[in-house]
């Protein structure tokens, strides 16, 4: 068959997820033996920012939404469009590039709408008209998920198995000739000359890396970690930089409420903007502080494991693959059981073992590509399975149902005069006045105020103690 996947060229690769996302279901289907190309939804650019030279790997398979609007498709529409790092945004697109259409939700549903309903974080149009079926991550999804989902775009909503491709990355470290986390800190010892019983006291550079751009992905319990493990004395820090983060220190309300009582004076924080995760592996002694809500992971999580910086993370998934993942966890927003795996990365890194030795790295990258990878057994069972059942289904264009025209109110006939009939006067009544009685006047009863004084302490900036919440309960 021949598919296209689309998704958007624009900034680097490693910005974001939807680069993976888009290339990985891609490798998935053309491992399969479809004829797949990529088409991109942004201008007419080339390919994104940076890994250029994996562009070759699609040479003569990547099409622009631009020249398709203008154009059409000069082979003919494909046999199915998956919709992955962009959607179309109406069922006139659709129809002009394919016979039929797959959205395919990278995210959890419920907590995207929410969010896009109370933060106009996107203007984005979204349109679910002609879409045949919408395909959902099963680690991102439940019951609940699907059936919001089905209400939304009213067509058939499938789990599928959720897929990453490493090739990206290897390809970065190809280009660049890059190191995993261990060379780098080996490269640092010899280069240095650091004595073997110095080690230990090394000061570590910690990056948090959260989005700060959603509830799921915030610094805030980072930033606690960072100063509870400091009373505590557990690693030596020199400094900690905080990414995608320069927006959040401009806020006075993070100022005040947050970095006030999370900050360390000796230790130098820094705010900053984007930057590659997998960046971090040049610089020795570096490690991530991670917390996520309402997700099972992030792909940054993946890079992470695969080039062997170390992290501490509270993600069931990325426990259950061991080779020292495990050490690393933590529960929720303990910052207690947060300082405890940083003890034991510490310990693992002393005593070499753990993610700290290139077995365990191996052995994780081997986990990876058995579980969530386009060459995985399990992925392309259940992605074929699905494809074929798919394919099975007759093509139904499902279109979101217009409101009704409200019906023209029918105008009321005319009513027929009344006949005029002739009035007669009837005289008026004579009524005799009712006696005068004595009126008593009743003394007013004597009203009692009582004054409720209401004081407020150690309230938030800008509170205002006459109008607020308590006073108009």
């Amino acid at each position: 068959m021949r598919i296209g996947v689309l998704g958007r060229f624009q900034f680097s690769m490693f910005s974001g997820s939807q680069a993976n996302g888009t290339l990985a279901v891609a490798e998935t289907l053309r491992i399969q033996g479809n004829d797949t190309y990529l088409i991109n939804s942004f201008e007419r650019h080339e390919w994104w920012d940076d890994i250029v030279s994996m562009k070759e790997e699609w040479k003569d398979k990547i099409l622009h939404w631009e020249d398709i609007k203008e154009k059409g498709v000069s082979s003919g529409k494909f046999d199915i469009v998956f919709e992955v790092g962009d959607m179309f945004s109406s069922a006139e697109e659709r129809e002009k590039v394919c016979e039929r259409s797959i959205v395919v939700i990278r995210k959890h549903a419920i907590l995207e709408e929410i969010e896009h309903s109370l933060f106009p974080t996107s203007i984005a149009k979204r349109s679910f008209d002609r879409v045949s079926e919408i395909w959902v991550f099963d680690t991102h999804c439940n019951t609940d998920e699907i059936q919001v989902l089905e209400t939304l775009a009213r067509c058939p909503v499938r789990p599928i198995p959720y897929v990453w491709t490493p090739s990206i990355i290897e390809r970065q470290r190809k280009e660049a000739n890059a190191p995993v986390w261990l060379q780098t800190f080996h490269a640092f010892v010899n280069q240095t000359k650091v004595e073997e019983n110095k080690i230990p006291e090394l000061p570590w550079s910690v990056h948090v890396g959260e989005t700060n751009t959603t509830v799921a992905s915030s610094c805030t319990v980072p930033a606690l970690i960072v100063r509870e493990q400091n009373l505590r004395n557990i690693l030596k820090i020199s400094r900690v930089r905080f990414h995608n983060a320069d927006h959040v220190y401009k806020s006075q309300f993070f100022k005040d409420n947050i970095w006030r009582h999370a900050r360390v004076e000796d230790i130098s924080g820094e705010f900053v903007g984007r930057q590659r995760s997998i960046d971090w592996v040049y610089e020795p002694m570096s490690c991530v502080i991670s917390h996520i809500r309402f997700l099972p992971f992030r792909p940054m999580h993946f890079d992470l494991a695969w080039v062997g910086v170390p992290f501490i993370h509270n993600s069931l998934f990325i426990r259950d693959m061991g080779h020292g993942l495990d050490r690393m966890f933590y529960s929720d927003t303990r910052l207690t059981e947060a300082c405890d795996a940083l003890q034991r990365m510490k310990s693992d890194f002393i005593e070499k073992k753990g993610i700290f030795t290139l077995e365990s790295i191996n052995g994780i990258r081997q986990e990876l590509l058995a579980r969530i990878s386009p060459i995985s057994g399990f992925v392309q069972e259940k992605w074929k399975q699905a494809m074929d059942d798919f394919m099975k289904k007759p093509v139904i264009k499902y279109e979101t149902p217009k409101l009704q025209e409200t019906p023209k109110v029918q105008e009321t006939p005319k009513v027929q005069e009344t006949p005029k009939l002739n009035v007669i006067e009837i005289p008026k009544p004579v009524v005799a006045e009712p006696p005068k009685l004595n009126v008593i006047e009743v003394p007013k009863p004597t009203t009692v105020t009582k004054t409720l004084r209401v004081g407020f302490s150690d309230m938030w900036d800008s509170f205002n103690p006459e109008y607020n919440f308590f006073t108009l309960l």
